[in-house]
């Protein structure tokens, strides 16, 4: 039975860190809702956005923590609205769940919860988005609750421990052969062609500067606002890189396809549990452009995968061609919109309806291609 006397509220990390890190080595949740991570985001980007952290940690009977919600709080005057953090960057968004007490989660225990969020957290609304149904094949008990699909889908891919096996079922021979040709090239015009993961400070900070000059032309050239020209983003993704050298399974990854002393495309991911979740990725405009680096770079990224023994993979939220020819799987994800008080009503019923507006965009062709031509 979880209830408001066993539900602690912590308003810094410091306070919630203990209890956070030790859930971590048996909980469920995602690679995004690690401490180092989340704790790192927000004191480089979520701290200067004005959030607050409100980090519910609710005991079963035994004294033992039941979830974990790692909480943002944002004030939009003259509300209070709680999110999950990670902004952009957390594809994934959910709580840290006890295995052993997920059955006893149910709706009526959640919305005890959600109250006592309300009354003692003096939390409006809640906007939980981007949130998976499952995870490592339990259910998301937040599911539960009122509930509407989330304006993109996600893609994942299942792994095996033989590549050879696997490939032949994702990509067509024309297009394998299109793969191997585009390697080739690139060796025989830029000299070699190589397949690099971070080994030392100087790899991240040529991978980040690749990344960010990078992305910085593929967004001027698409009309985008590049929302990776950002210090701050730099050193929150450089912090956790520089943590993680040498880890099985770090906070942030990083690998890079190399084209003589170049950098033709970068792919920058997390992992936890067996899964390697994708951030954020580009690659080089102009001449090496036809030979397709970005791709190359997926296939010598999925390999290396495979061989550490990786169970999952996955190229995280929004619609993209080359999402859906290496990655099959399709993850829906579900927005949480609700009212913790009178004035939270209305700007749940307003997020709410962006959320479906943006969806119907997203979904549509048509309004898809009217969208970025308006843009």
């Amino acid at each position: 039975m979880l209830s408001a006397a066993t539900t602690t509220l912590y308003r810094t990390f410091s306070e919630a860190e203990p209890v956070w890190r030790a859930f971590e080595a048996w909980g469920v949740l995602t690679p995004y809702q690690r401490f180092d991570w989340v704790e790192t985001w927000y004191r480089h980007v979520g701290a200067r956005e004005g959030l607050t952290p409100l980090i519910v940690v609710a005991r079963a009977d035994c004294g033992l923590p039941a979830l974990i919600w790692p909480l943002m709080v944002q004030y939009r005057r003259p509300l209070r609205v709680a999110i999950w953090p990670g902004g952009k960057f957390a594809n994934y968004k959910m709580g840290l769940y006890n295995p052993e007490c997920l059955a006893d989660i149910d709706r009526a225990t959640l919305t005890r919860l959600l109250g006592h969020l309300g009354h003692a957290g003096g939390v409006d609304a809640i906007e939980l988005t981007n949130q998976p149904e499952a995870w490592q094949g339990y259910a998301n008990p937040l599911a539960q609750l009122p509930k509407q699909v989330s304006p993109s889908f996600a893609y994942s891919l299942t792994l095996e421990p033989c590549f050879d096996n696997l490939y032949p079922r994702l990509r067509g021979t024309a297009t394998r052969k299109k793969l191997r040709r585009s390697e080739r090239l690139i060796a025989r015009d830029f000299g070699s062609c190589g397949f690099h993961r971070v080994r030392s400070p100087a790899d991240i900070d040529r991978v980040l500067g690749a990344f960010a000059a990078q992305k910085s032309e593929r967004m001027r050239e698409k009309q985008i606002r590049n929302v990776y020209d950002d210090d701050d983003v730099m050193r929150f993704m450089r912090d956790l890189a520089v943590r993680g050298i040498g880890e099985t399974e770090p906070h942030i990854d990083m690998f890079w396809l190399s084209a003589g002393d170049r950098v033709a495309a970068t792919w920058i991911g997390t992992s936890g549990g067996g899964r390697t979740c994708g951030i954020m990725s580009s690659f080089e405009l102009g001449d090496i452009a036809r030979h397709h680096p970005g791709e190359v770079l997926l296939r010598y990224l999925i390999e290396d995968r495979c061989r550490e023994g990786f169970a999952e993979f996955d190229l995280g939220v929004g619609e993209a061609d080359y999402k859906t020819h290496w990655c099959p799987n399709t993850d829906t994800l579900f927005d949480t919109f609700l009212p913790l008080s009178v004035s939270g009503w209305a700007r749940t019923t307003y997020a709410s309806g962006c959320a479906r507006l943006k969806r119907s965009v997203k979904q549509s062709d048509i309004l898809s291609t009217l969208s970025g031509r308006f843009r």
